[in-house]
């Protein structure tokens, strides 16, 4: 992806998911005082922050909001990456062979969705070609996957502000949704960074079920450097059915993530949020006048600017292919 363009899907993304953000913040404090807002919003940074050290939050409304202002670009940023690695002849986007079938497994925000669409745009900005794409998006967090929707569709309608987008947005229009997958087809089973102690067993038993009964062609594995011990393998079993790229992604001691850049108005969202209903809500606040928690959601909140890449990111990632 050029610069131009990257800059341009930076601009839609950005508008996205600060107007989702404003609009979801509006509904969850209209019910409530200065004081629980100001008391949620640290609660679920405090929620947030154990991602960093491999552990899952609990995903409600809020800690969801939060994870979209913080997470969700790299996140995109990181399956348009490992979409882009995925051998030739198992990936319909570079071929134009078949018709491609993923199977999204706690898809969260629906970050693979996104980093699917920017993918095959591009490649079809190259080659004047993209296979017919169905996605069929898994997760138990109904409010991961409302607030990914409702990006989703401010992003694409979005998309027609600028020209230079108009594949991308016909690429976003065309892919199917829980559609049945027809023959001849590739099937990809991608699950980015569900790997935690917490949920281990269930999501290795969900994970063998889909495997055995879709027989995917590729099963893309991320995980935190923290929990590769348990991240997904199809070969766990024994089977040996499938060949393992594995490695690192990191900006800084791995390979690099492809997109770059910072979102403005989404970082200017969270400072606002700083402003208004943190420093201001201080004195109103008994779980604020720790000055822990009002310097915990500072940092947090404005220290660093919402990006392709949230600083210090690393990634663990695994492309089994079939044999």
């Amino acid at each position: 992806m050029n610069s131009d363009t990257i800059a341009a899907v930076t601009t839609a993304l950005d508008n996205a998911i600060a107007k989702v953000a404003e609009e979801q913040f509006d509904g969850l404090g209209k019910e409530i005082t200065d004081q629980q807002t100001a008391e949620r919003i640290v609660c679920a940074l405090r929620s947030l922050a154990g991602l960093q050290g491999g552990i899952m939050p609990e995903y409600d409304e809020w800690v969801s909001l939060f994870y979209s202002l913080w997470y969700q670009p790299t996140q995109i940023n990181l399956a348009y990456t490992l979409v882009l690695q995925i051998p030739e002849d198992k990936n319909p986007l570079l071929t134009g062979n078949d018709d491609l079938h993923l199977i999204d497994f706690a898809c969260g925000a629906l970050a693979m969705k996104f980093g699917l669409a920017l993918a095959a745009a591009d490649i079809w900005q190259k080659h004047s070609f993209f296979p017919r794409i169905t996605v069929v998006s898994k997760d138990e967090s109904v409010s991961m996957k409302s607030i990914g929707d409702k990006i989703w569709r401010q992003f694409v309608n979005g998309l027609e502000k600028n020209p230079k987008l108009h594949n991308l947005q016909r690429v976003c229009r065309k892919m199917l949704v829980n559609s049945p997958a027809d023959c001849p087809t590739t099937r990809w089973l991608t699950a980015l960074h569900v790997a935690y102690s917490k949920n281990n067993k269930a999501v290795k038993n969900a994970l063998d079920c889909i495997v055995k009964i879709e027989k995917p062609d590729v099963v893309l594995i991320t995980s935190h450097p923290g929990s590769v011990s348990y991240a997904f393998s199809p070969n766990a079993s024994g089977s040996n059915e499938y060949t393992c790229n594995a490695g690192v992604l990191s900006d800084e001691t791995g390979e690099p993530l492809q997109l770059h850049g910072e979102f403005e108005v989404t970082s200017a969202f969270r400072q606002n949020l700083y402003d208004t209903k943190i420093r201001r809500g201080h004195d109103l606040s008994p779980l604020l006048d720790d000055s822990d928690d009002d310097s915990f959601a500072r940092k947090y909140l404005t220290a660093h600017s919402t990006s392709w890449t949230t600083p210090w990111f690393k990634a663990n990632y695994y492309i089994y292919t079939k044999r």
